[in-house]
């Protein structure tokens, strides 16, 4: 998936404007993890890589095979009256192995 354009507002020396989004870390077709963040999905996920504090870098303490596994993440912007905590504590409704993960909608992640 390739962007030809990614646009970072930085104000008063911080980074704004980048919304909310909920992502899914697929390992295959397994859900290894569901964040959300106010951080552009790739600053997020970097993080999550490479940050030495486990808090921040959840993904690296979390995972072992994080350096040799292959996994996907799907990023999904949230509407700006979503509750970031509450969408993180809801999970893909269809955890069938097999499941094409690509389908994966907000509807499928936010609670009702």
């Amino acid at each position: 998936m390739a962007r030809d354009l990614v646009e970072l507002r930085v104000r008063a020396g911080e980074l704004t404007g980048s919304g909310s989004w909920i992502y899914v870390w697929l390992l295959g077709p397994q859900v290894i993890y569901v964040g959300t963040t106010g951080l552009p999905p790739e600053v997020r996920t970097w993080l999550h890589l490479h940050d030495p504090d486990p808090a921040v870098g959840r993904l690296k303490a979390r995972h072992p095979g994080i350096a040799v596994d292959d996994l996907d993440v799907l990023a999904f912007r949230l509407p700006d009256e979503t509750d970031r905590p509450r969408a993180k504590a809801a999970r893909p409704r269809d955890r069938t192995p097999g499941t094409d993960h690509s389908k994966v909608t907000i509807r499928s992640l936010v609670p009702r």
